[in-house]
């Protein structure tokens, strides 16, 4: 804060030398802002702000008059020397709601990927146990058709009814469809 103090002193003594036309005081003070930026920013900034991974990876000085922000950004090189080397982001008041609307919707894409991932992981398991559902389903027909049949045979030899070879041919009948179900439960043909 106090640097942007003293960025704004300065950039407010260039008007007086602007107005006066004085050629020397407008070519030193740009020269001032650049020395104090390139001394201050990286110490100042950079070094107490930035800790990933408690916060992010970047800074961001806010200059409180577009003139100054013009200034700085008119100065060449060093926006981008602040942005390379301290990772330091330099904003005025018409450049900071679209930057911060811009970090903000980073940090919505990284919950959306984190929560992505554990979707992805629900998908799997829900599609594992489809699969097991599938095999449960199969099972139960099998299971369904062995009783349906036993039941049959059970009440026609019950009602005395006897098949086309004898009682002995419903014994027969029984056995075979309980090797079919037992085929249809191993998986076995």
């Amino acid at each position: 804060m106090r640097w942007n103090l003293r960025a704004l002193a300065i950039w407010i003594a260039l008007a007086p030398a602007g107005a006066s036309a004085d050629q020397a005081a407008t070519c030193a003070v740009p020269i001032d802002l650049h020395d104090g930026w390139t001394v201050a920013a990286p110490e100042k900034t950079s070094g107490k702000y930035i800790c990933p991974p408690q916060t992010v990876e970047f800074a961001v000085i806010y200059l409180p008059t577009e003139g100054l922000f013009a200034e700085v950004y008119r100065t060449p090189g060093l926006v981008e020397t602040l942005r390379r080397q301290y990772s330091v982001m330099v904003v005025g008041p018409g450049l900071l709601p679209a930057r911060l609307y811009c970090i903000r919707v980073g940090h919505l894409t990284l919950v959306l990927e984190q929560k992505a991932g554990v979707i992805g992981e629900i998908l799997g398991a829900v599609k594992a146990e489809w699969g097991n559902l599938g095999e449960s389903l199969a099972r139960f027909s099998a299971d369904l058709t062995a009783a349906a049949l036993i039941w049959l045979v059970t009440c026609s030899a019950a009602s005395g009814q006897t098949g086309p070879g004898g009682g002995d041919s419903y014994t027969l009948m029984i056995e075979a469809i309980c090797r079919q179900y037992a085929a249809a439960v191993t998986g076995q043909k």
